[in-house]
């Protein structure tokens, strides 16, 4: 189990568009509710998907990561980081395996 998502957000100088800190906050919390599955996993043009078909992901506030389907239970981290490595403000959200 592992892999890397990215959100991207394009930032301005509207006061209303929420700064990256309060963009990676929500993130954060809106992972640690509930349980999550993944629907669609495509890797460098390959359809991943069915290596996670029922499993469910479970993000703890700690930055700890469970995925089970029942039978099998794997262990991991999980983080969110601020790429600013071009044009774009993009998060990426990284999944770890331990």
């Amino acid at each position: 189990m592992a892999g890397l998502l990215t959100f991207s957000y394009c930032s301005s100088n509207d006061d209303n568009n929420p700064s990256m800190d309060r963009i990676d906050i929500q993130v954060k919390n809106n992972v640690q509710t509930g349980t999550w599955r993944i629907t669609n996993f495509i890797d460098s043009g390959v359809d991943e998907t069915n290596h996670f078909t029922g499993y469910n992901f479970t993000f703890g506030s700690n930055g700890t990561l469970t995925a089970s389907n029942g039978s099998n239970t794997y262990s991991g981290t999980w983080s969110i980081t601020d790429r600013n490595d071009d044009s774009l403000n993009d998060l990426e959200f990284v999944i770890n395996s331990t």
